[in-house]
């Protein structure tokens, strides 16, 4: 049986490419009267139901790092 495992690291990586802004962009955003505090989600951390029925939905396990998952509400 051929396994299909999704690649979570070179996933996070894209992610964090896209969505982390790099030291140039705290710079701008510096200049803006912003740090990058002010861009954190206002939600607080998924609970593990959550997390639980999320993976249920996508039917596969999440990535390691489970504690940042977060959920708007």
């Amino acid at each position: 049986m051929i396994e299909n495992r999704f690649d979570w690291q070179q996933f996070l990586r894209r992610w964090q490419e896209k969505w982390i802004p790099d030291e140039d962009d705290a710079e701008d955003l510096a200049e803006g009267g912003l740090t990058l505090a002010d861009l954190a989600l206002a939600a607080s951390p998924a609970a593990e139901a959550e997390i639980a029925a999320a993976e249920d939905r996508l039917r596969r396990p999440a990535p390691p790092v489970r504690a940042t998952i977060r959920f708007g509400r």
